[in-house]
């Protein structure tokens, strides 16, 4: 089994730490007798990924992975650790290590992706950076004989994780995880599973919780799949959006919101999880103003964009609307 480790804590920056085997540049050569390469891993991420992700560009700097934006810093030094770095408020402090063997030379930067190769050569993780964190994906030969992706988080204490039930789908469960601080506060949200084969064919893929750990199960061998497969949790711990603030509209006041690239994915394959905590999220910080009210209205607006305006460059929510029925809602785009 797999296992990937991640601690929890609530603080107002963000630190992302990751263990996994010691860091070389251009240590991973492809070879006449391997089933899978570096290369061919990054060009299966891309190709069968779920969704494109904005890559940042990731320099080399004596050894240290660096990738720069405005609000975050991201750094994979020699000694197996990203730090992560946001000056985003309101978000937590994570660490991660990558519980597997892998040689010295094991990890090199392609594409503006971090990859790193396990001992018996039979699976990648590969590292994406992006605004708003990380994507890590397993990428998996015909030859791995796991079928458990073990991720393991520390989490606050009195802290528990639950999977995430779809009010406007007769509370069903979608597969995806809230991070609960206590019964009323959600402080991260892990997305829907997905594995796809080389072809882009779903591969089945589902979570198990088990206390604070979570299994991604990914049914692959003796199957009718085309490798490598491309598999990936979605964990967010930090802030939804690039941008929040009060404006007035046309002498209307309004809650103008920018959502991040993280949750724009979260959109598009429609986690319920990340719908809750994004809006979670967004209550905990604006809530206090006097001028917020109406917040069954609100709230109404802001998944109504979730579900049918998510293409918008910016969320407005507007206290003065009035409460109305979920017809009513879409057919004024939002802001009856």
């Amino acid at each position: 089994m797999i296992k990937r480790k991640f601690g929890i804590i609530a603080l107002a920056s963000v630190i992302l730490t990751v263990s996994i085997g010691t860091t070389k540049v251009g240590a991973i050569t492809t070879q006449e007798n391997k089933e899978l390469s570096a290369y061919k891993a990054v060009e299966t991420l891309k190709n069968v990924a779920e969704l494109e992700i904005p890559c940042e560009n990731i320099t080399n700097d004596y050894g240290e992975y660096i990738a720069e934006l405005d609000n975050q810093t991201v750094t994979m030094s020699e000694n197996n650790e990203i730090e992560f770095v946001s000056s985003v408020d309101n978000s937590v402090e994570v660490g991660v290590s990558y519980e597997i063997d892998a040689d010295d030379d094991s990890t090199q930067e392609i594409d503006d992706v971090i990859v790193m190769e396990n001992d018996l050569e039979d699976y990648f993780i590969t590292t994406e950076v992006f605004d708003g964190g990380l994507r890590n994906c397993f990428i998996i030969d015909k030859n791995c004989e796991e079928e458990s992706f073990q991720v393991e988080l520390d989490l606050p204490q009195g802290s528990y994780l639950e999977f995430s039930k779809d009010e406007y789908n007769d509370n069903k469960m979608d597969g995806s995880i809230l991070i609960m601080r206590d019964a009323d506060t959600i402080i991260g949200a892990i997305g829907i599973p997905w594995a796809k084969d080389a072809d882009g064919n779903e591969v089945e893929t589902y979570y198990e919780i088990n206390g604070d750990k979570i299994i991604q199960h990914v049914k692959h061998i003796g199957r009718n799949v085309k490798y490598p497969i491309v598999a990936d949790p979605v964990i967010s711990f930090k802030s939804c959006f690039k941008s929040g603030k009060w404006i007035t509209r046309n002498g209307v006041v309004s809650l103008s919101l920018k959502p991040n690239a993280t949750l724009r994915m979260s959109m598009i394959t429609g986690s319920s999880s990340m719908r809750k905590y994004s809006w979670s999220a967004v209550k905990s910080k604006f809530s206090s103003s006097k001028k917020w009210k109406n917040t069954t209205s609100m709230k109404d607006q802001y998944e109504c964009h979730w579900y049918f305006a998510f293409y918008k460059s910016k969320f407005n929510l507007e206290p003065s609307r009035p409460t109305t029925n979920w017809p009513n809602m879409v057919a004024k785009l939002c802001n009856p």
